[in-house]
């Protein structure tokens, strides 16, 4: 699976358009999208002469959603939407009425709660999907001045984080900093004669 993620890929069109040229028909399957992450199913064979010709072969495709509950064979755009601005609205809330160190790194909202076979809280499986980040609401802003840059190389040293991650809007507890590594900042910004108040 590995190689062939690093390979470009032909598309439903581009088969067609090899099947013509090499005097083939081709029938193509989407059926198996969960477990081939986006790849397609294609079945290349030779029409028949005469009457044969006009009819068309029909393949019974492999499928990967037997048993397997239909909310998740949608990407649910509409509740994505409403999850993002119920999020939003939900942390403004928050700021207006907490200290800033109150107010959680992320917000996670969930269907239901997960439960293990004795219905208490299965804490190993909502550990894993508060795993999972959060989709970005919008696109960083970069730092543009020299200043700006330095602290932004400072953040990403303290917190242990890629700067490409740290925007000019983002806060540094809700990036993972505390009282302690926002110490480290300040030494090191002096140390680069940045002065900060």
């Amino acid at each position: 699976l590995q190689a062939s993620q690093e390979h470009s890929s032909l598309c439903a069109f581009d088969l067609a358009e090899l099947a013509q040229l090499a005097g083939y028909r081709v029938e193509c399957s989407w059926a198996r999208q969960y477990s081939q992450r986006g790849g397609l199913d294609a079945v290349f064979y030779r029409g028949g002469s005469g009457t044969d010709s006009e009819r068309r072969t029909l393949f019974r495709f492999p499928t990967d959603h037997e048993g397997r509950p239909c909310h998740v064979l949608s990407t649910k755009p509409l509740e994505q939407q409403r999850e993002g601005k119920m999020r939003g609205e939900l942390e403004q809330l928050l700021r207006s009425k907490l200290p800033s160190y109150m107010v959680p790194q992320s917000i996670k909202i969930l269907d239901k709660m997960p439960v293990n076979h004795t219905g208490k809280i299965d804490r190993s499986t909502l550990s894993e999907s508060l795993q999972q980040k959060t989709p970005p609401t919008a696109r960083k802003r970069l730092p543009s001045t020299a200043p700006e840059r330095a602290m932004q190389q400072i953040w990403s040293k303290v917190l242990n984080i890629e700067s490409s991650q740290i925007g000019l809007d983002d806060g540094f507890i809700k990036l993972g900093g505390n009282s302690l590594s926002a110490m480290k900042v300040v030494s090191m910004a002096r140390e680069e004669g940045i002065r900060l108040e």
